[in-house]
């Protein structure tokens, strides 16, 4: 065959491969925009839904929601979709507590509401003493199984926390997200940690929020010498860009008030102005409610932070669900959020989502029900996000979604 004839087939099948591949890169594109389109104008209401206020809750990626969508669209789209938190405040005597009493030579535990759980105690079976001298009859109970007890034989119990008394991991999933449920028996273990910054203006004084930088959690981990931690409340985060030095609603650390208001915009006069309040009190009692300053300082809280101002973010108040309307609003995202049992044992929940870990995210829904399968009596989003961590031993369990690495923040839950 001439040379010359060779190099026309040449040609000519290389301009069929190349008109393949142009086409099926083209119909890919095509598929792909008009699933888009009929995602966006559909009859898949609950998809479309879905998918926007996934973006609408990104601060990257808003735009690939209102660039589509109208604000009329949206706000009717966030009117089927939202978490409707009941306007109750947390029953302290809801939560049982246990402590140790000495009251008979039987010694066993006694329930009372808001006080201290020693290790390795909690409700049990109720059996009755008398106290020696007296007629006083005092119910006791049994030591039971504490959390890594409880859960040591877990299908989806974790090695994590193997070896640390009184914690214990478990895994958690559904069809889109992956995630970690960390149960602390004793309540009095868990405390607020806050950022070295936050520290020195509290003590020398100073109130410019905007310009101080937040903490990674592994640092304020590292400074308590906590064995575990998750992220906290809310931060000042214009545009995804903050510095994580600014709390958003309330921060009080050790029984000090340190910070009140909605918002850092340069006016700190929100004395009447109601916030979220997620609080731990001298008792070891999960508080959530809106509660102005005033209200707040009457609540003898040693911790709080706030999330989601002025939409409650609390999932479960007093053993009773949030009014879930759609998927409960915010989308599938990663997760953080708080809850305590009757018994007192607290629950740290994170989600991982946006795909670290190969986890998408969970819908508050989907939290919700986690909390409650673990006996959440009280529960709260905290902040979510590229914010979303939980560290154990050291080690950054969960995968955090942020390209840029772990976020900075204000402050974090620890575990003592």
């Amino acid at each position: 065959m001439p040379e010359e004839l060779k190099k026309k087939k040449s040609k000519l099948k290389t301009k069929r491969v190349l008109r393949y591949v142009l086409f099926s890169v083209g119909s890919a594109l095509s598929a792909l925009v008009v699933s888009f389109l009929i995602l966006l104008y559909g009859p898949f209401t609950q998809l479309r839904d879905l998918y926007a206020i996934t973006m609408l809750e990104t601060s990257a990626a808003k735009f690939m929601a209102t660039a589509f969508l109208s604000e009329k669209t949206i706000a009717e789209i966030y009117e089927r979709n939202q978490t409707l938190a009941s306007d109750d405040k947390t029953d302290p005597s809801l939560i049982q507590i246990t402590v140790t009493t000495a009251a008979s030579d039987n010694q066993g535990t006694v329930n009372m509401p808001g006080q201290l759980l020693p290790e390795n105690q909690g409700t049990g079976d109720a059996v009755s003493s008398t106290v020696p001298g007296t007629d006083t009859v005092t119910e006791v109970t049994k030591p039971p199984l504490t959390a890594d007890q409880m859960f040591a034989d877990h299908p989806d119990a974790m090695p994590q926390t193997d070896g640390l008394e009184g914690i214990q991991l478990v895994g958690v999933s559904g069809p889109t997200y992956s995630g970690y449920m960390l149960v602390i028996s004793d309540p009095s273990r868990v405390s607020l940690c806050v950022s070295e910054s936050i520290l020195s203006n509290a003590a020398s004084g100073g109130s410019w929020w905007n310009y101080s930088r937040g903490q990674q959690l592994s640092a304020m981990v590292e400074a308590t010498g906590a064995i575990a931690a998750i992220n906290g409340g809310a931060f000042y985060d214009p545009d995804g860009e903050g510095n994580g030095g600014c709390p958003d609603g309330v921060l009080c650390y050790n029984g000090e008030l340190m910070y009140w208001g909605p918002e850092a915009n340069g006016v700190y006069d929100w004395a009447n102005t109601k916030v979220n309040v997620i609080g731990i009190t001298h008792g070891n009692i999960l508080v959530l409610g809106q509660y102005t300053k005033s209200e707040f300082l009457e609540l003898d809280i040693r911790d709080a932070v706030s999330f989601d101002n002025p939409d409650p973010p609390f999932l479960v108040v007093n053993g009773k669900q949030s009014e879930i309307v759609g998927t409960g609003g915010s989308g599938i995202q990663p997760r953080t959020c708080i809850g305590q049992r009757a018994d007192g044992a607290f629950l740290f929940l994170v989600i991982d989502g946006r795909g670290a870990g190969g986890s998408l995210g969970a819908t508050q829904k989907e939290a919700t029900q986690i909390l409650l399968d673990f006996g959440a009596v009280n529960a709260a989003n905290l902040d979510g996000g590229s914010s979303s961590e939980m560290i154990i031993n050291g080690e950054t369990v969960s995968k955090p979604c942020s390209l840029i690495g772990a976020r900075f923040m204000p402050d974090g839950f620890i575990v003592s």
